[in-house]
């Protein structure tokens, strides 16, 4: 069996320990059901995204042209908000390429 463990502030442990009184078990059991309740939720929604997309005739497209054309169609949607640069066609486009001409011109 494995281990985790888990730091809680002093509000939180208090919560917890608050709860488990009023269950009558130990703080410990009441964690761990609760985690696993959270994966079982988690793992449902999946399950209900995946059939819904099956059910409506969704399939992602993960070829290379599609992730490039839903890279394109984010820029788009992004450039509005690009501020200062927005328009300026001999500004970069991508942050981390102006970072790393910003740095260059560091001595």
């Amino acid at each position: 069996m494995r281990q985790l463990t888990l730091e809680l502030d002093d509000q939180d442990m208090a919560r917890l320990e608050a709860e488990a009184r009023v269950r009558r078990i130990d703080p410990i059991l009441l964690a761990k059901a609760e985690l696993l309740k959270m994966l079982e939720t988690f793992n449902a929604v999946d399950a209900i995204h995946a059939a819904v997309t099956e059910a409506i005739g969704v399939v992602r497209d993960d070829s290379p042209e599609a992730k490039e054309d839903r890279r394109r169609a984010r820029l788009a949607a992004l450039m509005p908000s690009n501020g200062i640069w927005a328009g300026e066609p001999n500004k970069p486009k991508d942050g981390v390429v102006y970072q790393e001409e910003m740095r260059a011109e560091w001595p």
